[in-house]
């Protein structure tokens, strides 16, 4: 489509409705609320015709999982493969969102297990509420997945990110749940920009994600793996600094610049790996059945090493309107909004609609794109809007030594 019919899109009966009817249904939603309707009702919207979610190409929202999908299911068939001697699999799922991931992955990549008479447990870890009962209600779906621990919490809860010891510890700070055993896979899918706290005063970016990535290592079985993924929607937009009723300034940007420089050394270039090199972190004492009675069961130590590797793919969000792509790229702004019952900030989302809007109309030369690249386009048979977001894929495995 042309930027000339672009930019009459915008004022185009639909769009209006649209924008009329998206600020409406924000005008008096909570925050907690909210998630709901930016990941379910915008980001895992199906298409057309679809009435259940079996693969990540039923999705209209995102092309993100479409993106995960091969590199993902290389991690779990890899991890079924390492840890195939016992007899269940434990998967923690940190910042799990509705479930839908169940369908278009965990499920049918699992099924592999009931040949073996292996049991699948899924772990839980969501701090919204509505999403985690979702979730929950979607596990229950399949009857070769089984319900492990549920948090209905954040996964910073279970340590403090200020004591980053050079043991590779980190303490305990509240007594919410934890897997019994060590884990086979942990999942971290757009969870990573809510990690980092930015209406603190101060803070430590990098700290946070050592300490977040030392606990989780901690937990992983001897073969198991980390998956992380994670939009990079930091710094999208631009907000007015004389404004005094918005804090998003120009400490606001610093705090966004460094977030944003330890994830690209951490997670993308691989630096973790220099703090996940402790022996504390890679003994570990696992159970050696030498036969099927327990009495003669026993425990042996296994050293391990991390591995390390990363993505950076092209990925895309997807909406019917701009009021609704509006709603999307909220999610450039969830690290400053609480998980709370106070009213939503609508100002938030109307800053942003005022800018996608004028992008829409803004002309670029010949061969050039959009901020954003923003276009119209196609997606499962409908006219859609577009917008580019990079995706980052990281995978630490925690790697056994055959001594």
């Amino acid at each position: 489509m042309n930027v000339l019919s672009e930019s009459i899109a915008v004022f185009s009966p639909e769009e209006q409705e649209a924008e009329r009817k998206v600020l409406k249904e924000f005008k008096n939603l909570t925050n907690s609320q909210i998630y709901e309707h930016i990941f379910i009702h915008r980001m895992m919207l199906r298409k057309q015709h679809v009435t259940n979610i079996h693969c990540p190409s039923d999705i209209l929202g995102t092309d993100s999982c479409e993106l995960i999908l091969p590199s993902l299911h290389k991690t779990i068939q890899t991890v079924l493969s390492n840890t195939s001697d016992s007899s269940e699999f434990h998967l923690l799922d940190i910042g799990a969102g509705s479930g839908e991931i169940i369908d278009w992955c965990f499920a049918k990549e699992l099924e592999k297990n009931v040949q073996m008479n292996r049991q699948n447990i899924i772990h839980i870890i969501e701090p919204n509420s509505n999403l985690l009962q979702t979730y929950q209600q979607k596990l229950c779906e399949y009857a070769h997945l089984s319900q492990g621990i549920v948090y209905n919490g954040t996964v910073q809860d279970y340590f403090d990110m200020d004591d980053n010891a050079n043991d590779g510890t980190n303490k305990l700070r509240v007594e919410a749940p934890l897997p019994l055993i060590p884990l086979d896979l942990i999942n971290c899918i757009h969870m990573i920009n809510y990690l980092v706290d930015i209406t603190t005063p101060k803070i430590d970016p990098s700290n946070d994600i050592i300490s977040f990535c030392k606990f989780i290592y901690s937990h992983l079985k001897p073969g198991g793996a980390i998956y992380i993924a994670h939009l990079d929607v930091l710094n999208l937009f631009n907000f007015n600094d004389d404004d005094e009723d918005n804090d998003y300034n120009a400490e606001t940007y610093q705090k966004i610049q460094q977030i944003t420089s330890a994830r690209n050394s951490l997670l993308y270039e691989g630096n973790i790996i220099d703090h996940l090199h402790s022996s504390e972190l890679n003994v570990c004492e696992v159970d050696y059945d030498s036969d099927d009675t327990m009495e003669n069961s026993r425990k042996r130590k296994i050293k391990t090493i991390p591995k390390f590797n990363s993505y950076k793919l092209p990925s895309s969000l997807f909406s019917k309107s701009l009021a609704d792509m509006s709603v999307l790229l909220l999610i450039d702004q969830l690290p400053k909004v609480k998980n709370d019952d106070r009213k939503f900030d609508i100002r938030l989302l109307e800053n942003i609609l005022e800018q996608v809007k004028e992008v829409a109309m803004t002309p670029v030369g010949e061969g050039k794109k959009k901020k954003f690249g923003l276009e119209r386009g196609t997606r499962g048979g409908e006219i859609v809007w577009k917008i580019d977001i990079p995706l980052i894929i990281s995978i630490i495995r925690k790697e056994k030594v055959h001594i």
